[in-house]
């Protein structure tokens, strides 16, 4: 019987990655139908009417005394906008202290005893070795489903889930309370021994901040960078952390090192010239970098000083091995004012959180910065892409055909890209403008169609002594009022 979950894992996880509801719910019925549930014998009713007049994605019916009745409702969620309160109604309508919401992940929600409140007692992701989802699988197949067997299935998920509810809300209480999170930590430390009114002092005096990693924010706030980096300026310090595909949360030197290191893990075979062009130098300092050769970087320091190696990530653990042994060093001078660049870039590659808002943008708002010269339209001859080939709109997963040098064709109707991101762009990924600079959210074999394009026209020298040297452009040394009187002061 574990055959079906994987069946089923299959068809939901393709669907889901679709973004429309229809799709899913499709997808949905297949499984059901695999699993024995018909349409012709009312055991699988689609578009159910509630006596109320709502409707019911899918509703299982189980045969009591000669009559169908409502075994399981089951929800399509692909927006995540569906409401608990919705979810409770409907099912208590239909005679059923449970339900089915189908999504990115399959969560199972139960009447609480307590109360009337319908809780999501379970999320099943799509996972091979689910055990729960191989269970759920084999209690809905129709040759030996049992209503009975399936009320217990959630009443045991229930009662399991009591102990999580009650953390959860416990947590959360903390979290919200500054004064609780201080209330347990002179617990602990009364537990280790220490107590007192110089206890008490020492507690008001420190700050604690607790909160929740899965809820940190992944998108960017409606305030310019240049008006947030003031912004910083003014109150001290930007202690902000962040993690990368749901990693620890980092200070931005680590999570810079982290972001580049996981970049050529996952491109075994990339070279120094490949991060330049992913990483490039501009968005911190033309000759500095954000990666350069350890080599150059130990000649910077016998020419000028040590205090070359501390701008870099230089310890033994943190120096990155290419492939064709050359040894990499990553730039660690981030602040509030190049930092969100770099974030930039490596939210179009990974999943990015932050601890607490920051502007996490994206690459054609600081596209700018980078080039003083406004490049013309893109074209896919611009990246070796021909009439015919398919490229991926990487936000939903879905592949569209090029019909033109600057369009693509799907279900039957042209687009340009820009025009078709504007369109089919998730809810959660639109920017306030909703403008969007279609080649970054389209990849070509993998590779991000803006990455493409800059590989494409980007010139590198292939002998790294040039970074010892400003430019021909370059006129003269550039200094800030800020950074001068900062030397001025030393001693």
């Amino acid at each position: 019987m574990n055959d079906n979950w994987l069946e089923i894992i299959e068809i939901l996880t393709s669907a889901s990655q679709m973004g429309d509801k229809l799709s899913l719910k499709t997808a949905v019925k297949t499984c059901l139908r695999m699993l024995g549930w018909k349409t012709i014998n009312n055991s699988m009713i689609v578009d159910y009417n509630t006596p109320s007049g709502a409707k019911i994605d899918i509703v299982l019916c189980n045969k009591w005394g000669g009559e169908y009745r409502v075994a399981l409702p089951v929800f399509i969620n692909i927006t995540s906008d569906i409401s608990i309160e919705n979810i409770k109604s409907l099912s208590l309508e239909v005679g059923c202290g449970w339900a089915l919401v189908v999504g990115k992940a399959l969560d199972l929600y139960c009447k609480s005893n307590e109360s009337e409140e319908f809780v999501c007692v379970e999320k099943i992701n799509y996972e091979q070795d689910s055990k729960i989802g191989i269970e759920l699988a084999n209690i809905l197949h129709s040759d030996n489903f049992d209503q009975d067997n399936l009320g217990s299935f959630f009443l045991n998920i229930y009662k399991e889930s009591i102990p999580k509810i009650r953390l959860k809300a416990l947590l959360n209480s903390i979290i919200n309370d500054k004064g609780k999170a201080k209330e347990v930590l002179k617990t602990y430390l009364e537990l280790e021994g220490f107590e007192g009114e110089w206890v008490d002092k020492e507690i008001n005096d420190i700050n604690v901040d607790v909160y929740n990693t899965s809820n940190m924010v992944s998108e960017s706030p409606s305030q310019p960078i240049s008006n947030y980096a003031l912004n910083r300026k003014k109150n001290g310090h930007d202690r902000t952390k962040f993690s990368v595909n749901g990693g620890p949360l980092l200070s931005k030197r680590s999570f810079v090192h982290a972001v580049v290191c996981l970049y050529v893990k996952d491109h075994p075979e990339t070279t120094f010239k490949d991060l330049e062009i992913q990483f490039p130098s501009s968005i911190i300092s033309k000759e500095r970098g954000v990666v350069r050769p350890y080599e150059l970087v130990k000649k910077w320091a016998k020419e000028t000083g040590n205090d070359i190696l501390t701008r870099y990530c230089t310890k033994e653990e943190e120096i990155i091995r290419l492939d064709d042994g050359m040894e990499i060093v990553v730039n660690s001078q981030w602040g509030i004012t190049n930092f969100p660049k770099f974030l930039a870039i490596a939210k179009q590659l990974y999943k990015v959180s932050s601890s607490e808002s920051y502007p996490i943008t994206s690459v054609s708002e600081y596209e700018s910065e980078i080039s003083t010269k406004r490049a013309s339209n893109f074209k896919f001859s611009m990246v070796g892409i021909s009439i015919g080939d398919t490229v991926t709109f990487d936000a939903k997963g879905i592949d569209v055909k090029v019909v033109s040098d600057n369009e693509i064709e799907y279900n039957g109707v042209s687009y340009r890209l820009s025009s078709f991101v504007k369109k089919f762009i998730p809810n959660e990924l639109r920017t306030p403008s909703d403008s969007y600079r279609g080649p970054d959210f389209f990849s070509y074999n993998g590779k991000n169609l803006t990455i493409l394009r800059k590989s494409s026209h980007y010139n590198l020298n292939e002998n790294t002594e040039h970074y010892s040297r400003l430019s021909d452009t370059d006129t003269g040394i550039h200094i800030s009022e800020q950074a001068l009187n900062s030397f001025k002061n030393r001693k």
